[in-house]
């Protein structure tokens, strides 16, 4: 969690409400279908109104934004101009507007390939692409599965599902180093709670050239099957914070997380 949006929480903590009230509001808060709110910000190359679902008001006057493509955007008192409610309902994003927002914001090899649940947006091979698609949905349904025979209630996700796959271990770490910081080098790949996306690289080391009958020799090696598990870390992470398990805008106790 930023510092920004771990700010903006606990400012709101020393108005009216405490912070196991905001805690209690924020998980139950199911923002589809609710009027939109539309915030002005203000910013260096001026003034911009953003729509989407308010979910933290602080006592200082900043918020905690949450966009229809599911993006968490914490604004500190400075940048917020005005605030109003829409008479549109917020509606989320559906796959191929969440496909072409990040694409915007990608490399321009970049491409989509969409599964039930997931987008997952790659310039690695359509192979490789298809087979996490296929990972990724299995793990749905094998979470959903394990939480529901436990008895809770596993929400349908409202948010597409984003994963974002580069064809090299460089391209990676170039392309989120200001978002990771050093750490990046350590790592295999990501969870962001404020954007929603899963990120990482084609793990097979094929440097995104990999085709379907040469993924399934390279599980064959320990090492690539280790690395393929941090895809499904990342992504059960991602699953927890849009299914109702876990709620990506309060503090998760590490023992749950």
């Amino acid at each position: 969690m930023s510092t920004q949006l771990q700010k903006t929480i606990q400012v709101a903590s020393k108005g009216r409400w405490h912070l196991v009230t905001i805690m209690v509001f924020v998980l139950l808060l199911s923002p589809s279908g609710q009027a939109a709110d539309v915030v002005k910000i203000r910013s260096d190359a001026g003034t911009a109104e953003i729509s989407g679902k308010i979910l933290v008001r602080a006592a200082d006057g900043g918020v905690l934004l949450l966009t229809p493509i599911g993006v968490l955007m914490p604004l500190g008192p400075s940048e917020v101009v005005e605030m109003s409610t829409d008479t549109t309902p917020f509606e989320p994003a559906r796959q191929e507007e969440a496909a072409r927002h990040w694409l915007q914001r990608l490399p321009k090899d970049f491409q989509a390939y969409t599964t039930a649940h997931f987008v997952v947006l790659h310039n690695a091979s359509r192979d490789y692409a298809r087979w996490c698609g296929s990972l990724l949905e299995r793990l749905y349904s094998g979470f959903t599965a394990y939480f529901s025979n436990k008895g809770m209630t596993i929400e349908r996700p409202i948010f597409p599902l984003v994963i974002v796959v580069f064809a090299t271990r460089q391209q990676y770490i170039e392309h989120c180093r200001g978002e990771v910081g050093d750490g990046i080098e350590k790592i295999q790949g990501h969870y962001n709670l404020e954007t929603n996306l899963v990120t990482t690289y084609d793990l097979t080391g094929s440097n995104g050239t990999a085709t379907a009958a040469q993924i399934a020799r390279y599980l064959v090696q320990p090492e690539v099957r280790q690395a393929i598990t941090t895809l499904v870390h990342e992504a059960t992470h991602q699953l927890a914070n849009n299914s109702g398990v876990t709620c990506r805008w309060t503090d998760t106790p590490q023992w749950v997380s």
